[in-house]
């Protein structure tokens, strides 16, 4: 069960969206803390589930459907769909034939947006490396420092008869 539908069934102070099964699967097996608002503001088959009685019930569904009449869940829509297939193909320049689209497949080995993640993750582990060579060498000279001040009471008092 995912943590929004529990939380809407341990507190009831919060709103999912999930998709149609999940959401008829839930109202079938729970049934009364649910309310199903209307199941089209991502798309058809998206829904936003609220505990009845909700006071942001009406307020999510006029919401809604004024995106809905506005055209802005279309817009979205196509925008992402847009993108999507921007980031799949290629555009050709070749003059001969036309612009043709070809397919492009994501080079893995050359994709440097997660660089600087990997970065900044080595960096913390060499940090907390050198932290733990630094505890493991001052550990070593105080352990050092005991013993010799240990010893030399006794070297003083040898000394002295």
């Amino acid at each position: 069960m995912s943590k929004c539908v529990y939380w809407l069934l341990t507190f009831g102070n919060v709103s999912c969206i999930l998709e149609q099964y999940e959401i008829s699967l839930f109202m079938d097996l729970v049934g009364g803390p649910m309310t199903q608002a209307e199941p089209c503001f991502w798309s058809s088959y998206r829904v936003l589930v609220m505990r009845p009685g909700l006071p942001y019930t009406s307020s999510f569904n006029r919401i809604i459907r004024v995106a809905q009449a506005a055209g802005l869940v279309q817009k979205w829509w196509r925008d992402y769909n847009y993108d999507l297939d921007r980031q799949r193909y290629e555009i050709s320049d070749d003059a001969s034939s036309g612009p043709i689209r070809k397919n492009i497949l994501p080079d893995k080995m050359r994709d440097h947006s997660y660089r600087n993640v990997f970065l900044l993750l080595l960096a913390g582990y060499l940090l907390s490396l050198a932290v733990f060579f630094v505890e493991l060498t001052v550990e070593h000279f105080h352990e050092k420092l005991q013993r010799l001040w240990r010893w030399l009471p006794r070297r003083i008092e040898f000394q002295e008869n």
